[in-house]
């Protein structure tokens, strides 16, 4: 099989998968001046048909998300509370519109989306609950976003692709972190391995049901109101115009939408933020849709700014 042959392969893999249970390795090394740093972190990510995903960050700082099939849970890290907002996509799954993304990714149904060139480059073993699996090394390029970002991938993506199952044992990316503050741009390759798998025995269906640890509430704004949902308006009758604004939290996110009407034109917006550990970056999507433009016509736009 060519590369894209074997990135379909996978895709159907992860399809057909009814249920996963994986423990994790989450490697970031970065480069700035003259200075590298590696960090370490381990997880445990649990999937379970239909739509049902429960991630657990080891360590102090860990963060617990639980997708239930209606809804997602998310811990804030430390967990001082925690959000739940309605679930429109999976966590844990690779988005090609993002292959940079620093999230815990171990579903990769969509990874032959979007491809722009894929090759075969190698074969490595990759340790498996102690054993060795032979894999198959696929270097893909992903077709860029239509805005620019500050986060650059300067070479292919590396997937190691069990020669067995096609299930994603390894991904590796190299990423470009640009920003006026840094004399050069900070360079961070972040790999997620599989060290630990289990497709043969579905996890305990209480384990995707979330439970607050003890102490810990929904976060709420002063008037008591949970975050998860909330929503606020504005009305000048005598210039026409409305707006409505809501907000909610997606895997993390947070998700804004508002929904303007100005001398009977409607115009929605829905602008997502998220905030980046490594490099350390706060990225603002947006998604428009004009006045009269069918429901399937959007326009996007991102925009990644430096924490200091």
């Amino acid at each position: 099989m060519d590369a894209l042959e074997l990135l379909r392969s996978a895709s159907a893999a992860y399809a057909r998968l009814p249920f996963a249970d994986a423990r994790l390795l989450i490697t970031t090394r970065q480069e700035e001046d003259g200075y590298r740093s590696l960090v370490e972190q381990t997880a445990h990510a649990l999937f379970s048909r239909p739509g049902r995903v429960r991630i657990q960050h080891n360590g102090r700082r860990g963060q617990t998300i639980v997708a239930d099939g209606t809804h997602i849970h998310a811990d804030s890290p430390p967990p001082a509370g925690y959000h739940v907002s309605p679930q429109r996509r999976l966590p844990g799954t690779f988005q090609p519109e993002h292959p940079s993304s620093n999230d815990i990714v171990f579903l990769f149904e969509r990874i032959h989306e979007n491809v722009a060139s894929a090759a075969i480059t190698g074969e490595a073993n990759i340790d498996v609950d102690g054993a060795p699996r032979r894999c198959v090394i696929v270097a893909v390029t992903y077709e860029p976003g239509p805005h620019p970002t500050a986060v650059t991938i300067p070479s292919p993506l590396r997937f190691f692709l069990d020669s067995e199952t096609s299930l994603v044992l390894r991904r590796e990316c190299d990423m470009l972190f640009h920003s006026p503050r840094l004399p050069q741009p900070q360079a961070t390759s972040h790999a997620i391995e599989t060290t630990s798998l289990n497709t043969a025995v579905s996890p305990d269906p209480a384990l995707f049901t979330y439970a607050a640890p003890p102490g810990v509430q929904p976060q709420s704004h002063p008037t008591g109101t949970i975050s998860a949902n909330t929503a606020s308006g504005h009305y000048d009758r005598a210039h026409g115009f409305q707006h409505e604004q809501s907000h909610s939290w997606d895997d993390g996110d947070l998700v804004e939408r508002s929904l303007y009407r100005f001398q009977g034109h409607n115009l929605s917006i829905e602008r997502r933020w998220r905030i980046l550990e490594h490099p350390k970056v706060i990225v603002i999507t947006e998604d428009i849709q004009g006045p009269g433009e069918a429901p399937t016509a959007h326009h996007e736009r991102t925009l990644s700014l430096p924490l200091s």
